[in-house]
This record gives structure tokens, C-alpha cells and sequence, in this order.
């Protein structure tokens, strides 16, 4: 995606505090399209559940009209005029309910379907990474201190080696897994995104 830098995986490798702050960067940043993607969601269903609400109301009000005719009234008598009058404008209510139930199917494709996808599979992963990458992290820092206390003996120092490999082992994969699943799902949003925008 143009004008996202990416986050080298060689320079994680080397664990140096440009690229803690550059992945600090990148995790600021996920925290706030995680919340600004929260609002947009509970904003986007609140238009869609209003405009259920409409075809739901527009479609209760042809009905009653229609059954007008049904009802008896001791002082009414029959006014054909007044059923007339109402069996036409129950159509044009008819009509009026139709293009809402179009509307809300319109919305719940183009709008919420993308977004709850986002929601629930991309921002979700994103986050899952971000814990991963903590642990990570912490089992690194772990590794790391357990070597530095080790003594200068030959075996002790392979087993630290080993701990400290496993550690960069673990961030690098994070990070590969990382860049290329949040790339493919941001660009497959977006397109939804530009697809429901043209119908």
C-alpha cells in the first residue's frame, strides 16, 4: 500500500532500540485504527439499524392502512371516500417500504458486511500479532538477561546462544507474519471499501 513505510525484518534481527521505536510507531498506530475503526463500526450500525427500524415502520403503517376497510366504526358508517383515499396512499406507503428494504439490504453488503470483516478478522489479527509479539518480546528480554549472567564457561554459553537465537527466531517470524498479513488484508478492505463506493 503507497505511503506505508514497512518495518525491515533485518532490522529486527538486530533488536536495536531505532527499531523498538519504529515498531512503537507501528503499534500506536494499530491501537488507533483499532479505536477509530470501533467508532466507525457502532456509527455505521446505528444507521443500519435505523434504517431497519424505517422499512419496519413504513411497512406497519401500509398494513394498517390496508386494513382500514376491516375495522368497524359505530359512527363511521361507510365512507368510501375515506377507504379510497386510504387504499391509494397505503400503495405509495407500500412503495416507500419496498425502497427501505432495498436500502437496508444496500446497507448491510456495502457497509456493514466490510467493516465487521475488518473488524472481526483483520484489526482482531492485528491485535492477536501485537500480544504475540509482546510475549515475544518479553521471553527475548528474558533470554537476554539470563546470557548476560552466565558465566564465561563454554557450556553455559551455548545454551544462552541457543535462548538468545530462539528469541530472534521468534521476533523475526512475528514480524514477517506481521507485514505480510496486515498489507493483504488492509488492501482487501480498501478495495471492498472502493467496490460498494462505485455500485
Amino acid at each position: 500500500m503507497p505511503g506505508i513505510d514497512k518495518l525491515p525484518i533485518e532490522d529486527a534481527l538486530e533488536d536495536s532500540p531505532q527499531t523498538r521505536s519504529l515498531l512503537g510507531v507501528f503499534e500506536e498506530d494499530a491501537a488507533a485504527i483499532s479505536s477509530y475503526s470501533q467508532q466507525l463500526y457502532q456509527a455505521m450500525q446505528r444507521i443500519y439499524d435505523a434504517q431497519n427500524e424505517l422499512s419496519a415502520a413504513t411497512h406497519l403503517t401500509s398494513r394498517l392502512l390496508k386494513e382500514y376497510d376491516n375495522q368497524r366504526f359505530p359512527l363511521g358508517g361507510d365512507d368510501e371516500v375515506m377507504s379510497a383515499t386510504l387504499q391509494q396512499f397505503s400503495k405509495m406507503i407500500d412503495e416507500i417500504s419496498s425502497c427501505h428494504a432495498i436500502l437496508s439490504t444496500q446497507l448491510a453488503d456495502a457497509m456493514m458486511f466490510p467493516i465487521t470483516q475488518f473488524k472481526e478478522r483483520d484489526l482482531k489479527e492485528i491485535l492477536t500479532l501485537k500480544e504475540v509479539f509482546q510475549i515475544a518480546s518479553s521471553d527475548h528480554d528474558l533470554a537476554m538477561n539470563r546470557y548476560s549472567r552466565l558465566s564465561k564457561r563454554r557450556d553455559v554459553e551455548k545454551n544462552g546462544q541457543g535462548s538468545v537465537e530462539d528469541g530472534v527466531q521468534q521476533e523475526s517470524s512475528f514480524f514477517k507474519l506481521g507485514s505480510e498479513n496486515l498489507t493483504a488484508h488492509w488492501e482487501e478492505f480498501l478495495s471492498n471499501i472502493g467496490t460498494s463506493v462505485q455500485k
